[in-house]
């Protein structure tokens, strides 16, 4: 459907999720029913906490980037987004997630990482450097800001 499509219309139990082209379904999913439905591989979507207006908490590291949305009172449960070719591998002065190297799979021109977050939460990164990376090392990843997809927790996307 991604390649063939101009538009596509995303079920779920008969119910539309969302109608749009394939990369406004990729780039802006409506909920994490889409989010993690279109994509391979898919999107990373993980446990978070609303800490104030523009910040979460994931995995004991603080994010900025959280649309502001009234309604969502602090320490409320949120999952936060981010598609694996986003990710990025820290340079030595940047925050990023802390992540614990599983194995990597190469492709030749790309690679995924797959990695452990410090809460136990799985993770997949697609790296296109030719930066090393050993199992079992621990890393630090980030991805920009505009590229985070923040839901509230029943699934709903929180906007910009």
């Amino acid at each position: 459907a991604m390649t063939l499509a101009d538009r596509i219309v995303v079920l779920r139990d008969g119910r539309v999720e969302q109608v749009g082209s394939p990369r406004q379904i990729y780039e802006d999913p409506d909920n994490l029913f889409v989010a993690g439905f279109i994509g391979s591989p898919r999107m990373n979507l993980l446990k978070a906490t609303k800490q104030d207006d523009t910040t979460v908490s994931l995995a004991g590291t603080r994010l900025q980037g959280l649309p502001q949305q009234a309604t969502i009172a602090k320490g409320a449960p949120l999952w936060f987004g981010i598609r694996p070719e986003h990710m990025a591998l820290c340079q030595p002065h940047e925050e990023g997630l802390s992540v614990r190297v599983e194995f990597t799979e190469y492709l030749g021109s790309t690679r995924y990482l797959y990695g452990t977050l410090e809460d136990g939460q799985s993770l997949i990164a697609e790296l296109r450097d030719d930066q090393e990376v050993a199992d079992g090392a621990t890393i630090r990843l980030a991805a920009p800001v505009e590229r985070y997809r923040v839901f509230d927790e029943t699934g709903r996307r929180l906007r910009r």
